[in-house]
């Protein structure tokens, strides 16, 4: 399994060179095409498609960044340990604390 995952990892570390290479001479000739119509024009278009580029990029890096730390079971399904682990699953979900269930669930749920 691990020559397999290893297979994997190089050709997609290859593909997303091979997209970099791309996305940058796509603008590069994008930008000289603007250039040639006007000089001011071919900047425009590199520095917007940059920039559109960058926040491309940024906005799933941070969108990852921000995911909260993940919720883990403790290892046993009684006692206080379990308890608080169903109160902040239920604050996790969203649901309210009152002692209400969520929608359409017949006080069946997590939180009775």
């Amino acid at each position: 399994m691990a020559p397999l995952r290893r297979i994997i990892h190089f050709l997609a570390f290859f593909a997303a060179l091979f997209m970099a290479v791309v996305i940058v001479n796509q603008t590069l000739q994008l930008a000289e095409f603007g250039a040639r119509v006007h000089p001011r024009l071919g900047d425009a278009l590199f520095w917007g498609i940059l920039w559109a580029l960058a926040v491309s990029l940024a906005v799933p890096v941070l969108l990852i960044l921000r995911l909260p730390k993940p919720l883990v079971p403790p290892e046993l399904d009684q006692g206080p340990e379990f308890d608080a682990h169903l109160l902040k699953l239920g604050l996790w979900i969203g649901w309210a604390l009152a002692g209400r269930a969520p929608v359409g669930d017949s006080g069946g749920g997590l939180i009775t």
